[in-house]
């Protein structure tokens, strides 16, 4: 036989069950009328859920800002401004949702505290997300440098800039360790690692090229100044030849130029003219090799610098 007692536990557990399950039944249960020949128990009831909501609350609300915590680790207003936003304005809800004291406050503040944490984590996937896209991008600027291996040997690279080519690579090598997101600071350590990497290839590649142009325009100019020096010497031996006639023998001179015209006057201007046209056409072989080098600098600086 079900005794008085046991009746009202088991009124009393699917009250509690109800309001559990429709927060309207709390309600109910504090102003409804019918509910007064048990309303000692019912308020004790009542009062018991409320504690235990708080509570709930209360740990909701930790780990939201746990979660709130992290994302400011992450730095996530940085890419993902509007969750970053919208997890610090729900949680500041749910705190004031809390200080009202109520029941209803304080399911609302749990379930304000629930959302909070799942905007921290999407605010933190979006920072991720931007990280990771942000390094894989480094990273294949990087690959193509260094990798791909044939501009090292077309530019000679370990010939012209040793130095910063073993330094570039240093600083690749610190990239590839770091690039795993695993923490904002290993984020960025990568980063700055791989942007350090591209920035030093660059100028490795820069000097390189600078270098092979410089040997070019200085085969240029022994070419033209071997030439100009031949030139030179048979102008001079001209010249004296011509010089040592006249002040040798005045009244033979001119039977000698009618017999020798090219060794004469006409050589000697012929000479000159040559001189002159040959330096000219090598100060205007530089500016092509010039321009040649300055569009491959232009194209190297294009393909290899990474955006600020």
């Amino acid at each position: 036989m079900t005794t008085q007692l046991e009746v009202k536990k088991q009124f009393l557990a699917s009250l509690s069950k109800a309001i559990k399950g429709d927060r309207h039944f709390f309600v109910a249960a504090k102003v409804d009328p019918n509910f007064n020949p048990l309303r000692t128990d019912v308020d004790d009831l009542l009062r018991q859920l409320t504690q235990e909501t708080k509570a709930q609350a209360e740990e909701a609300i930790a780990y939201a800002q746990t979660a709130l915590n992290e994302m400011e680790d992450w730095h996530a207003y940085e890419a993902a401004s509007s969750e970053y936003n919208s997890a610090l304005n729900t949680v500041a809800k749910a705190r004031e949702n809390f200080q009202s004291g109520s029941y209803f406050g304080y399911l609302n503040a749990q379930s304000l505290a629930g959302e909070a944490k799942k905007e921290a984590k999407n605010a933190i996937d979006a920072k991720k997300a931007h990280m990771t896209e942000a390094i894989d991008k480094l990273k294949s600027q990087a690959a193509q440098l260094w990798e791909d291996g044939g501009d090292f040997e077309k530019y000679e690279v370990k010939k012209y800039a040793p130095t910063e080519l073993e330094a570039a690579l240093r600083a690749a090598r610190e990239g590839w360790k770091c690039s795993e997101v695993e923490t904002y600071a290993n984020y960025k350590k990568a980063q700055s690692s791989l942007k350090k990497c591209l920035r030093l290839g660059f100028v490795a590649l820069e000097k390189a090229i600078h270098s092979l142009m410089e040997c070019e325009l200085k085969k240029l100019k022994r070419k033209v100044g071997a030439r100009l020096l031949a030139l030179g010497i048979v102008l001079s031996v001209l010249v004296a030849t011509n010089i040592y006639a006249v002040t040798k023998n005045f009244e033979g001179v001119w039977e000698t130029f009618n017999l020798m015209s090219l060794f004469g006057p006409l050589g000697i201007a012929l000479l000159v003219i040559a001189f002159v046209v040959l330096l000219i056409n090598g100060k205007r072989k530089e500016s092509p090799i010039r321009d040649q080098y300055e569009r491959l600098k232009a194209k190297v600086k294009d393909k290899y610098t990474p955006a600020s």
